[in-house]
């Protein structure tokens, strides 16, 4: 401590006057920058221009000229220079996406077109196929726009317009048309269908549509013999499957009796067949049904999901030998996962053979995992948490701190916006290889941002530092 005194007594006048000054630099910067900003609030054009002017080389320039463009969307030379820079990938998408809601409402079609980068949501595809509509080919809109009408859903109002210019097209056929009414009967949306309906031509399938709105107000009438007659086969197999997966998860009893009184005699294909059994057999186990087991034993068509639910049904019989029966239906990827060779080690432990389980559970004792602590505990040995703190050079974390990227993060830091600066963090390291992305992690750590630092590591999947991934905030308590 003394040698520790005496050093910093030596320190040199000047370069603690430094420091004041780049506090004192520092502080009016942010002065600064605020006073920019509130310029922008009070639309003071002048006064931010004057302030801005002074701003040039400070990290969050160019988040000042994103809040001045935000109020100022008619500019649009400067709107395209921001995003042709695009300084910030994260501010550039939410000053296009503002900037296009702009054209769009006032009918700047040619731009709002040249400007469109990505469709999220039916309603901006919708906006841009009008956009389109009306400044190009408008038969390749109408065209394109088959994909945006065939949906289970209501279509918001700005798809109106397009859609008036579909329905009139010759590409809105009869099959498009009962296509959406049974994607509206499968996600329950009864409006929407009673709505598609109305555009259904012919005896029989109106005659169909009106049987499908009963079944989808009242699932019960499938038990009734004579509902499905009179109606094509098609959609007799078609509402039956529908049925009985809607009755599984409300009355699974009365679910079951109607499938085996119903599914030899209304044309179900083979698949139909397996995706009712296979939907019986899960909410049989998710019921913790004892029958479970013997339904997944009937099923003929089996993957990955079933033999994993087989074992599970099995176990819920508590019958060991059945529950070795499923385990032997894995194949050797599946049964050598950690899940599975411990549920083997309890099979070998409840059917007396104690050596096989022993050397599993010995095995698995050395995993840092939920099934490795599990078998630590039945062979009396500690949890291997293999802790390895990841240790970087200060050099590697001084020369991140001062690159562009975190000098941004710390001047939002140093403004508590603590919410832009961790939404640039996750901007800026999206596009870092693992050094940099290890190094981000410490730094983060350092700062007790602990959701960054673990989602880091685990992008290069880096498990071991114990006290990064599991942080205790609160320890002395």
């Amino acid at each position: 401590m003394i040698n520790f005194l005496r050093k910093v007594a030596f320190i040199p006048i000047f370069f603690i006057l430094n420091l004041d000054c780049y506090a004192i630099t520092t502080e009016q910067l942010h002065k600064t920058f605020l006073q920019a900003e509130q310029a922008i609030n009070n639309k003071n054009d002048v006064e931010f221009l004057e302030l801005s002017s002074t701003l040039v080389d400070y990290p969050l320039y160019f988040y000042l000229r994103y809040q001045w463009l935000l109020k100022h969307l008619s500019e649009t030379q400067k709107v395209q220079q921001f995003l042709e820079e695009n300084e910030s990938p994260l501010y550039a998408g939410q000053l296009r996406e503002k900037w296009l809601e702009y054209l769009y409402k006032n009918k700047r079609w040619v731009l709002y077109v040249e400007n469109h980068t990505s469709i999220k949501s039916k309603q901006l595809e919708c906006r841009y196929q009008w956009a389109k509509y009306q400044s190009s080919e408008k038969k390749k809109v109408l065209q394109a726009t088959k994909n945006i009408w065939l949906t289970g859903h209501s279509l918001p109002e700005d798809c109106d317009e397009l859609l008036a210019k579909f329905k009139q097209s010759e590409f809105l056929t009869q099959k498009l048309i009962w296509n959406r009414f049974k994607l509206a009967i499968y996600r329950n949306e009864e409006t929407l269908a009673g709505f598609v309906q109305r555009r259904i031509e012919g005896d029989i399938a109106q005659a169909d549509a009106r049987k499908w709105r009963l079944l989808l107000k009242n699932i019960n009438l499938i038990s009734e013999p004579k509902f499905l007659k009179n109606i094509s086969r098609i959609e007799r197999a078609d509402m039956l499957v529908y049925a009985i997966q809607q009755m599984v998860t409300k009355n699974l009893g009365v679910a079951m009796k109607v499938w085996d009184d119903q599914k030899k005699s209304q044309g179900l294909s083979e698949l139909q067949i397996s995706k009712v059994e296979r939907s019986i057999a899960m909410y049989l186990v998710f019921s913790k049904s004892k029958k479970a087991y013997q339904y997944f034993r009937g099923l003929k068509q089996t993957d990955k999901v079933i033999r994993a639910w087989e074992v599970r049904a099995a176990l819920i019989t508590g019958n060991w030998v059945l529950v070795q029966n499923a385990l032997n239906k894995m194949p050797e990827e599946e049964i050598s996962m950690a899940r599975w060779q411990y549920w083997q080690a309890r099979t070998y432990l409840q059917t007396n053979q104690f050596t096989k389980a022993l050397e599993i559970f010995g095995h698995l004792s050395k995993e840092r995992s939920y099934y490795g602590f599990l078998a630590a505990d039945y062979v009396l040995k500690g949890y291997a948490l293999y802790h390895q703190p990841i240790v970087v050079d200060d050099k590697e974390v001084n020369k991140l701190l001062k690159t562009k990227g975190f000098a941004v993060i710390n001047e939002f830091r140093g403004l508590q916006r603590i919410a832009e600066a961790k939404q640039y963090w996750d901007e800026v390291t999206s596009q870092y290889e693992k050094l940099d992305l290890l190094v981000a992690a410490k730094i983060a750590d350092n700062w007790k941002w602990h959701k960054q630092a673990i989602l880091a590591v685990a992008r290069v999947k880096e498990w071991n530092d114990i006290n990064l991934r599991f942080p205790i905030n609160f320890e002395e308590i």
